[in-house]
């Protein structure tokens, strides 16, 4: 075999589950919506996306403790739409140090970037400053040293 689990696999594995379902409990314990509300809103998406609909009983499995029963990733995005909450989208970034974030926060992250960056180069815009100041000292120092021997 040329790959081999290594403890860190088996730990995600182990977890991997839990993880989805604990988002999934917390996100409709978030909402102001009922689990049948939740249902009813995610069917009426999968009618506009031409996919099957889902029953409470799918969704009470697709929370419960058992790990046979996850829900399908075609109704990640109706899930998280119906709940409003990111928590379930997360769960796979979260793996590989990601975050969801909307396109409003991204142009946050991008304002705040471009601060730094700005920063930095005044920062840098002072340093060299001083520097040509000190070299500039130096040399009246010198002139003035000469002009007295």
């Amino acid at each position: 075999m040329a790959w081999e689990l290594t403890e860190e696999d088996l730990h995600f594995a182990k977890d991997s589950i839990s993880r989805i379902k604990e988002a999934m409990r917390l996100s409709i314990k978030r909402t102001s919506l009922s689990r049948e509300e939740v249902v009813d809103y995610m069917n009426a998406l999968a009618e506009v996306a031409g996919v099957p609909p889902i029953s409470k009983d799918s969704l009470d499995q697709w929370t419960s403790n058992d790990p046979k029963r996850v829900i399908p990733f075609l109704y990640v995005e109706f899930f998280c739409r119906a709940t409003q909450s990111r928590m379930l989208g997360e769960v796979p970034l979260r793996q590989f140090g990601g975050k969801w974030i909307t396109d409003a926060e991204a142009e946050m992250l991008e304002l705040g970037i471009a601060e730094i960056h700005r920063i930095n180069s005044e920062e840098k815009k002072r340093l060299i400053l001083e520097n040509v100041r000190l070299r500039e000292t130096e040399k009246g120092i010198k002139r003035l040293l000469n002009q007295g021997s």
